[in-house]
């Protein structure tokens, strides 16, 4: 197998990887508003007309509505912000039987496939993590139908390591 894919750079392509990266810690935040909504709710009505649960309780709803819905979205729009210059280059992608290539305009990487540990394929990207939130983002918008087919079944037989 050898592909080769000339990606431009697509900010769609890494939203869609921050997005999946970002899943499980956005989830846990907006359980924690939740919470912190609810319990404040619960406030608001037991609140006996002394005030002092009132505050309480507008104060962690709001806290809990900050969580679960502005943080959130705060922290995709920071991520996409924070992204390196040669992350927004105009890069090359060389799949071979060996390893994956990745060159641009300011970088140069080779990962050999035993580095990977895991895959993940989302609409428009197919994901490959030499680490936990590590990312070599593959864009197979470029492919022919063939050449998808084919990179799917050899990315499908190789054995990551878990760790």
């Amino acid at each position: 197998m050898h592909i080769v894919i000339d990606a431009q750079p697509e900010p769609a392509v890494w939203r869609a990887a921050f997005r999946e990266l970002l899943r499980r810690p956005v989830r846990r935040l907006r359980i924690v508003g939740a919470v912190f909504a609810l319990a404040g709710l619960l406030l608001i009505v037991a609140d006996n007309g002394s005030g002092s649960l009132l505050l309480l309780g507008t104060l962690l709803l709001v806290l809990g509505l900050l969580y679960a819905i502005f943080i959130p979205m705060r922290s995709l729009r920071a991520s996409m912000a924070r992204l390196s210059p040669a992350a927004q280059q105009p890069k090359r992608i060389e799949l071979t039987e060996q390893s994956v290539k990745v060159t641009s305009p300011l970088v140069f990487s080779e990962y050999a496939w035993a580095a990977f540990t895991q895959l993940k394929e989302v609409p428009g990207v197919l994901m490959l993590m030499p680490a936990r939130n590590q990312v070599v983002p593959v864009p197979p918008g470029g492919l022919n139908p063939a050449e998808l087919a084919q990179l799917r079944e050899s990315v499908a037989n190789r054995q990551f390591a878990h760790r």
